[in-house]
């Protein structure tokens, strides 16, 4: 989220504009984050096999939102190791162990109307944490070299070149 800030910090012209920014980004974030609390309606609205293509874009754009990935592993992990209700079975699952050898097993499982999930591996967000970060950093270096209103230096966009 650091990253991410600074991100934002280089597109922000003046301090008006980042607090304004800033109340919206901790309004929408705050109000995405309680949707996702759940970790059965975030497998129903983005790892539904038999969804529709707008959930999978869906999915792909909140990649980019680091806490979107933070609530997939919560998730994960919450589902494994903790007591859970389970909607198929209309009964409350015991929590097993979470181990180094459940970072790459995918939760999988079946929704009471029948369609079936499967969520990424812990491994594979972990990995999509690192290519944000490298992307948000290589992102957020360009734009410092090539605006020049928000600290940078005025260099052509082709300056890297």
């Amino acid at each position: 989220m650091i990253i991410y800030a600074f991100f934002l910090s280089t597109m922000i012209r003046t301090v008006k504009a980042a607090y304004t920014i800033s109340y919206a980004f901790v309004l929408f974030a705050v109000l995405l984050n309680l949707i996702l609390s759940n970790s059965l309606m975030l497998y129903f609205i983005f790892f539904n096999k038999k969804g529709d293509i707008a959930g999978t874009v869906l999915r792909y754009i909140f990649y980019l939102y680091p806490p979107f990935i933070f609530a997939i592993t919560f998730g994960i992990v919450n589902w494994k190791a903790s007591t859970h209700f389970d909607d198929s079975t209309f009964s409350f699952v015991p929590g097993t162990y979470f181990g180094w050898k459940d970072l790459t097993i995918p939760e999988s499982g079946e929704f009471a109307i029948g369609d079936t999930y499967e969520s990424p591996t812990v491994l594979f967000c972990f990995g999509i944490y690192i290519l944000i970060n490298v992307m948000y950093i290589l992102i957020i270096w360009y734009l410092d070299h090539f605006i020049s209103h928000n600290r940078g230096t005025n260099e052509w966009f082709y300056f890297f070149l």
